[in-house]
């Protein structure tokens, strides 16, 4: 077998086409899965997850409009082509533990389809798990199933369901990677796909689906001529399932041989692919070294195809060698079998505990502003916070933001000497006593409505759907360092933020405001409808008025920078600013997800989660970078 007969997408085309049983041969639900797919699905997004719940043991059917072949592009038939095993009008729920909906422009497809709608809302109603990644959400968005529930997708997704979104019907959106609320499992992106599936994997075993052991292995894959994608399905399929693999070509023997780290007794299993010249091995002393050395460390050697024959001759003992055929997917789920039947064999190791320095604890109805402002100022002092309250989950504050609980109080007793209480009213010590004077005032100043005044040191640049954790954490930190700070809206009066919290606006970005040179404005994201080129959707009406008042407020932003003030901007607003052409060659941290959104007429993507992206300008990933972009503010480069 050459490396040009397993081709990648020839590999996928064959896993779909071949593992995937018939409707009719059904199995017990625990051990089953749907996904819904329709043309022009994302690819990544559907084979990834298909391949590792196969590498789990699970059974997976694809449904699609209709039976059959199922493009991935309008340009013709393609080896990444998917089958659909059944169409949706013969779906039965009842025979699956649980849903996936890959992204693309698959589910723009679907939702045009009554049935589909139909099909995700019954695995909602029933309890079951449903995981959508990217596009994916917004099924359940049709399907109304994210009353109450917090959730994330792809930030474009506002942009093409806005009357949606602006309804509400996206439920508490936060931009994580992965989000999990009850049986619920969302993903932003395809970067996050590894997340993505061992979320959904350890949702469906507690839903009663297919156990899968928390366990680390190490595997070795010696491939010859192995292609870059036929080596991302050895090591990106059983990395997601925590089987970490090296894969190897024969040039690489020599460096892994020699490593100062090198001892075969670390790891689980060794696979010898019968890819390229695989020959070529058995003369090799480097691999004959590696072979004896995994012998003597009574490891199991897998072999592929013929590759069972040469190994033969070199003397691997018929006890230790286990050959198979099949392609690489089908390789990478042997390598998962035999690595966890192996590592099943050694003591598990004890689970490391998180390095947490802090804790603040939340129940039901807190105080949103007060709850970010400690986190931020426990950040910005270098304390490692973890969340904890009556359960694991998500829990609302009084004005709707959802925080994630790590642990119980009962866990967190270590933390007692820094473990702090937000209620609906007050930051107080978790036993009953007063919280430091410096952190009870920082959040006591998130609380308050900035004061009016004659002149403002600072501002905070407002729109419909802003991130309410950074403006309370940034209008704390402002207020504390003895600045003046003018909330800036798009018109007077009340502004909501993405998940409910609420604050006055007194000023306008068409008015003249009293803001010195040297002012600091921050703009704290937002998640709010944009004017563009919406996918599979007709933006209506009113999106041309909002990029007017959008557009009004990067100008309101530019001139300030211009005139002299630093320029603070976070999640979204830092693409959003970035895209400008005032800032091209610039670099933005921005969400992971925004890596592809910037353009060519504006700046760039940038990973950090702070960077100082022009002079007086700092932008920073999200919330949880505030502590980062706080120092860049503090620490200003030497001239």
């Amino acid at each position: 077998m050459t490396a040009r007969q397993t081709a990648p997408s020839l590999l996928l085309f064959l896993a779909a086409a071949l593992c995937l049983p018939a409707a009719d041969a059904l199995a017990a639900p625990n051990d089953r899965v749907l996904f819904l797919l329709a043309e022009q699905f994302n690819h990544a997004e559907h084979f990834t997850p298909l391949l590792v719940l196969q590498a789990v043991g699970y059974k997976v059917d694809v449904a699609g409009p209709a039976k059959g072949r199922i493009a991935v592009s309008t340009r013709g038939p393609s080896e990444r082509d998917a089958r659909a095993d059944l169409s949706l009008d013969e779906v039965d729920p009842a025979n699956y533990v649980g849903l996936v909906l890959p992204g693309g422009f698959s589910p723009g497809n679907l939702e045009k389809l009554p049935k589909s709608i139909e099909i995700c809302r019954k695995f909602v109603e029933d309890g079951k798990v449903v995981a959508a990644i990217c596009h994916g959400p917004r099924l359940l968005v049709r399907a109304k199933a994210f009353d109450g529930k917090v959730m994330t997708c792809l930030a474009k997704m506002k942009d093409e369901l806005c009357d949606a979104w602006v309804a509400g019907e996206y439920g508490r959106y936060v931009d994580r990677a992965v989000v999990v609320d009850g049986n619920l499992v969302t993903s932003a992106w395809t970067g996050a796909l590894s997340a993505f599936c061992r979320a959904t994997i350890r949702r469906l075993e507690a839903s009663g689906g297919l156990a899968f052991p928390n366990r680390l292995c190490k595997a070795v894959v010696i491939g010859p001529g192995l292609g870059g994608h036929e080596r991302w399905i050895l090591t990106s399929i059983p990395g997601t399932l925590q089987v970490d693999v090296r894969c190897l070509g024969e040039r690489d023997l020599a460096k892994f041989l020699g490593a100062a780290e090198y001892d075969p007794r670390l790891y689980d299993a060794l696979m010898v692919m019968a890819t390229g010249a695989y020959q070529n091995l058995k003369d090799m002393q480097d691999f004959r070294k590696l072979l004896l050395d995994f012998q003597k460390a009574g490891k199991t050697v897998l072999a592929q195809g013929k590759a069972a024959e040469m190994l033969k001759q070199l003397r691997v003992p018929d006890k230790q060698l286990e050959a198979f055929d099949g392609d690489v997917p089908a390789a990478a789920r042997q390598l998962v079998r035999a690595a966890r039947a192996a590592a099943a064999k050694r003591p598990a190791a004890a689970a490391p505990k998180p390095e947490h320095t802090a804790a603040v604890c939340v129940r039901k109805g807190f105080h949103d502003r007060m709850f970010a402002a400690t986190l931020a100022f426990l950040a910005i002092r270098g304390e490692a916070v973890g969340i904890i309250g009556d359960s694991p989950g998500w829990v609302c504050g009084a004005e709707g933001s959802p925080v994630l609980v790590d642990a119980t109080p009962a866990e967190s007793t270590h933390l007692a000497a820094k473990s702090y209480l937000v209620s609906a009213d007050a930051v107080t010590g978790l036993a009953g006593g007063a919280a430091p004077k410096e952190l009870a005032g920082f959040a006591a100043a998130a609380a308050r409505e900035p004061p009016q005044a004659d002149a403002y040191t600072a501002a905070i640049a407002l729109g419909p759907g802003f991130d309410g954790q950074v403006y309370a954490a940034m209008q704390a930190y402002l207020a504390v360092k003895g600045r003046s700070v003018l909330l800036v809206g798009q018109k007077p009066g009340k502004v909501r933020g993405v998940n409910g919290v609420t604050v006055q606006v007194r000023a306008t970005y068409g008015d003249d405001v009293k803001l010195s040179a040297d002012a600091i404005v921050v703009a704290p994201g937002r998640v709010w409808p944009v004017k563009g080129p919406a996918r599979q959707a007709e933006q209506p009406k009113w999106i041309d008025r909002q990029d007017e008042l959008d557009q009004k407020r990067l100008d309101w932003l530019i001139a300030r920078h211009r005139g002299g003030a630093t320029l603070m901007t976070f999640g979204l607003d830092s693409l959003y600013l970035g895209q400008r052409p005032d800032f091209k060659g610039k670099r933005f941290a921005a969400p992971s997800q925004t890596v592809w959104s910037f353009g060519k007429s504006g700046g760039g993507y940038a990973g950090e989660r702070a960077r100082l992206s022009d002079e007086r300008l700092i932008s920073a990933k999200e919330f949880d970078c505030i502590a980062d972009a706080v120092k860049l503010l503090e620490s200003p480069p030497a001239k």
